[in-house]
């Protein structure tokens, strides 16, 4: 999830002030807001004039509402919440069903595809909880993505490198395998055996883009769409990862936006994202036997290894094995 979300809480007053007043900001910004005013019944007198503001969406609860770990162990009990097993518990387990089902719940099976009791809980863990005012992703110190992006920064680590481009290794394997004493793979685990052990399952994603006569369309570079019926999972634009600047540090007239649509892949789309769940990591496991006998053949990344990366953990992945087989 790449949206921001932030919780207000504790004793004393401000909350709410603090809240109305970023969702009003955010919303004379352009961008679309929920204000989820979870612990008081919807009587305050902010919610009549929020519900009138364009972008905002309003959604208040009740008694009801309430973080899991902020419950008492006989709530805890009745929630039916222990060792959590697969997504939808951990999620329960770190913010409550209440967020989690409006929250949650509906982009995550749309993202995946799946029912989120089907999904394994280290997808949704490792993301952080925080009852702060930082919006930031993750806890990490340091957070951002290189100067003029990720494919600016792999053409500087390729300069004066031999690069071919539409090339398919699979089918030109031997004349490859000669050119070099170890091969470094990257992609499908399961093709490189030609799928011998069968079809291990990945979820694709299909883009939309669109270039738009209008400085802003979301003043944000990612914006999340939650809920079940929405097609797309999010929406990018683009400009704002480079701050909507130009090379020269001029404010750009147009802006492009991308609609992301998830589905399941079928031989010919792109994988993107593996399905780590019980079925296929057990299948992983046999393709895994196989890949320890290439002694001359390194699997690595998202496809090489089946395994879902964030990218400083597939950067620092990269780094650590080419230490350890390229010394």
């Amino acid at each position: 999830m790449d949206g921001l979300i932030h919780i207000y809480e504790g004793n004393g007053k401000g909350k709410t002030t603090a809240g109305v007043g970023l969702a009003v900001r955010c919303a004379g910004r352009g961008r679309k807001v929920v204000y989820s005013q979870f612990l008081k019944d919807g009587s305050s007198g902010e919610i009549g004039v929020l519900k009138n503001i364009p972008g905002i969406i309003v959604m208040t609860g009740g008694k009801n509402f309430g973080f899991t770990f902020r419950m008492n162990e006989e709530q805890k009990k009745e929630a039916g919440i222990t060792e959590p097993k697969n997504l939808e518990e951990q999620a329960i387990s770190l913010v409550g069903r209440d967020i989690f089902e409006k929250l949650i719940k509906g982009y995550t099976e749309k993202q995946w595809g799946r029912d989120c009791k089907d999904l394994p809980a280290f997808i949704i863990k490792r993301l952080p909880v925080r009852l702060t005012f930082d919006n930031n992703y993750f806890n990490a110190l340091y957070q951002g993505i290189p100067v003029g992006g990720y494919t600016k920064m792999v053409a500087n680590m390729l300069d004066g490198v031999e690069v071919r481009l539409g090339e398919d290794y699979l089918e030109k394997k031997a004349e490859y395998d000669a050119l070099a004493e170890k091969v470094i793979y990257t992609g499908p685990i399961d093709a490189y055996f030609d799928y011998q052990m069968g079809y291990l399952e990945y979820r694709s994603v299909r883009f939309e883009t669109e270039l738009l006569d209008k400085p802003n369309f979301q003043g944000n570079a990612a914006v999340n769409y939650t809920d079940r019926e929405t097609p797309w999972t999010r929406i990018i634009e683009h400009k704002w990862f480079e701050f909507g600047k130009d090379d020269e540090g001029n404010d750009l007239p147009k802006t492009v936006i991308s609609r992301e649509y998830s589905s399941e892949w079928k031989p010919g789309d792109e994988p993107y994202y593996p399905v780590n769940d019980e079925k296929n990591g057990a299948l992983y496991s046999k393709y895994r036997e196989l890949a320890q006998k290439e002694k001359k053949v390194v699997f690595g990344g998202r496809l090489g290894e089946y395994k879902y990366y964030d990218m400083d953990a597939v950067i620092a992945s990269a780094l650590d094995m080419r230490e350890k087989e390229l010394g």
